[in-house]
């Protein structure tokens, strides 16, 4: 499934990065209206296939593509860490 991959581009927790999944083969639109209205701005970041079973870094493919069909989107979300040691 080829899926449209936009970045919240204020997320309130600066250690947080948020991110909304759409089917590229539609008129997103309105609903991109309406998740902006509820996430704040959204940026384009890129287009990318995503295969059930598939083993991505911080995306359930299974999970994304559920959503996708169910409610015609998916947001996920990752959190960056980092740790500094010493010696």
């Amino acid at each position: 499934m080829k899926v449209d991959i936009y970045r919240v581009r204020k997320d309130p927790d600066p250690t947080e990065r948020r991110y909304v999944l759409i089917p590229s083969h539609i008129d997103a639109s309105a609903l991109l209206e309406k998740l902006r209205a509820d996430l704040g701005e959204l940026e384009y970041e890129r287009t990318i296939d995503i295969h059930p079973g598939e083993k991505r870094i911080a995306l359930d493919s299974d999970e994304a593509i559920t959503n996708i069909h169910s409610m015609g989107y998916h947001i996920q979300g990752a959190r960056i860490q980092t740790r500094l040691s010493v010696g």
